[in-house]
């Protein structure tokens, strides 16, 4: 064995070092803050990363309602072609809420869309939106906070899967191409699965109060609508 001064030195070394290198927490994602936000490109794709460790920055904006996500991380993408387009998280290893946003600052974020549980398994999040070509749009993919506080249990984290391609929105998806009833009295079905809201359509409810610092940032209640067109025969 080694003699009680060698030992001694040993222990020495190992705790200077222990205060010059002190250990260090995990790192936050690189793409934890809006500026650093991951860019991918194509008209379909799949993004792989995480959001253990990730924050929520100052201003920033609330993807559905206030205080309900956190620890987000954020993709930058720039449509390639006009036309609806679908983002989801089905994959990803935690309970998500999804936002799409335009803008280069992040407390000046313009909402497009955003999502918290779609019909997935796993209380993973899907939009669809129609894009413009050549806009770049940031995508917010955060964590669900279980308890809503933002302080206690903390927000919903793990492996992140974020996937889009072109979407294939109903026939009766633009007020435009709204189908006809017909008859006094009648029944239709039929299915909202990738609709969108056109620009200016109007909201039936309204937008989800306080989603986001100002106005122009509140995501809206009512997406993926879907149209029909009725004339009464006789009034009544």
């Amino acid at each position: 064995s080694k003699p009680l001064n060698d030992r001694w030195s040993i222990g020495a070394l190992l705790s200077i070092a222990a205060c010059i290198f002190p250990l260090t927490a995990q790192a936050a994602p690189p793409n934890d803050d809006f500026a650093d936000g991951a860019v991918v490109t194509g008209a379909t794709g799949t993004y792989l990363g995480t959001n253990v460790d990730a924050t929520r920055e100052p201003n920033e904006p609330n993807n559905v309602l206030p205080g309900f996500d956190g620890a987000s991380v954020w993709v930058r993408w720039t449509a390639p072609q006009s036309g609806p387009f679908t983002f989801n998280t089905h994959g990803s290893k935690f309970d998500t809420v999804l936002g799409i946003y335009i803008g280069d600052s992040v407390n000046a974020l313009l909402g497009v869309v955003g999502n918290d549980d779609d019909q997935s398994a796993g209380g993973t999040s899907g939009v669809t939106f129609d894009a413009q070509q050549g806009t770049e749009y940031r995508i917010s993919v955060a964590g669900f906070d279980k308890d809503g506080s933002g302080t206690q249990s903390g927000p919903a984290t793990g492996d992140v899967t974020l996937k889009w391609r072109p979407a294939s929105p109903p026939a009766n998806d633009d007020f435009a191409s709204g189908i006809v009833l017909s008859g006094p009295s009648g029944a239709v079905q039929a299915n909202n699965l990738e609709a969108t809201r056109e620009a200016d359509e109007p909201v039936p409810v309204g937008p989800i109060v306080g989603s986001g610092p100002e106005p122009p940032n509140e995501l809206l209640a009512n997406d993926a609508s879907v149209w029909w067109t009725w004339t009464p025969q006789q009034t009544g």
